[in-house]
């Protein structure tokens, strides 16, 4: 299984505008860093297995950083949106662009699903058992950017 790997000097993350946090309950340490103090975009850098995660992606982390950072893909964009929108496909780990047409909203705004309460709790199950819907800042690609450049972070696979 692949992940995002740290492999750079933790003394350099203060420097870098991370946070270091302890957390108690399992014991473990953490340095992060989010794109403003109110903002879910964020990167996390666990010590225990040196594993990095993305805003709440865990283990599909790599495929962000592999997609996005590495590939240069720029998703489905809003205007003037700093937000590129894209469709995880959970089974299979692959990043489609976002598609508003694969959306329960599109199926329901098109009629071809009924709107009634049984119906809509089954068609979003079915969408989250096969899709997540991944936003992703410019300001966090920018982070996980200067990560890689500095050779700071790998994709490594778990054995």
């Amino acid at each position: 299984m692949k992940y995002i790997k740290f492999i750079g000097r933790k003394s350099d993350l203060k420097g870098m505008g991370y946070t270091f946090q302890k957390l108690f309950g399992m014991n473990y340490n953490c340095w992060h860093k989010s794109i403003d103090e109110y903002s879910s975009q964020t990167v996390w850098i666990w010590d225990k297995g040196k594993q990095v995660e993305i805003i709440d992606l865990h283990q599909n982390s790599y495929i962000i950083l592999e997609e996005v950072i590495i590939k240069n893909r720029s998703g489905e964009r809003l205007n003037n949106d700093t937000m590129s929108r894209f469709m995880l496909e959970m089974e299979t780990k692959t990043l489609h662009d976002y598609d508003f047409k694969h959306t329960i909203e599109y199926k329901v705004a098109t009629n071809q699903i009924s709107t009634d309460t049984e119906t809509l709790k089954k068609a979003f199950g079915e969408y989250a058992d096969k899709y997540r819907t991944v936003r992703i800042d410019d300001k966090l690609k920018d982070i996980l950017r200067e990560l890689w450049q500095r050779k700071m972070i790998e994709i490594s696979e778990k054995t």
